[in-house]
């Protein structure tokens, strides 16, 4: 784990591109070795949204992931198995197999894409401001307009087509 000093010049690297959280710790040339569910624990620990942007965080808020970082993955190195870890990690209840799921605490997880990934979070504990979730529904409208739009046309392109004996 870098020192702190490092870990915020790192960060300060990537604020530019304002990366949502997630992606950001999916990211291998930021932190080798965190993988899915490690991402998740981490920013569930931290009481960060995965969805949150790098570039709207607080040098307080910077400090939490940077622990919370460094202690999910110690951790888990430590415990050497899932029946060891903490109970009340998420890490025990995202994979329920269940379409609505709790935590330890019986707040409800949600599952959404993030970073390519589908991502565990607990939305009364990993809460967004109103303006970054009104940021993040517009985001989502409008990928989900272009999706429809590329839909729709594939669609049209085929009926094509056929119209034509094709």
């Amino acid at each position: 784990m870098p020192t702190f000093n490092d870990f915020f010049d790192l960060i300060h690297s990537y604020r530019q591109g304002s990366i949502e959280l997630k992606a950001l710790l999916l990211d291998q040339t930021f932190c080798a070795g965190i993988g899915n569910w490690i991402a998740d624990e981490i920013l569930y620990q931290s009481h960060l949204h995965p969805r949150k942007r790098l570039n709207t965080m607080n040098n307080e808020q910077l400090k939490v992931l940077y622990k919370n970082i460094d202690y999910v993955i110690k951790t888990a190195v430590d415990a050497g198995g899932s029946h060891k870890f903490p109970p009340e990690w998420l890490f025990h209840f995202r994979w329920t197999n269940k379409r609505k799921t709790e935590d330890f605490y019986k707040l409800t997880i949600q599952f959404d894409t993030v970073g390519g990934r589908t991502s565990a979070y607990v939305p009364k504990r990993q809460i967004l401001s109103d303006d970054e979730q009104q940021k993040v529904d517009a985001r989502l409208a409008s990928r989900d307009a272009k999706r429809a739009s590329k839909k729709k046309m594939k669609e049209d392109e085929s009926n094509d087509d056929q119209e034509n004996g094709k």
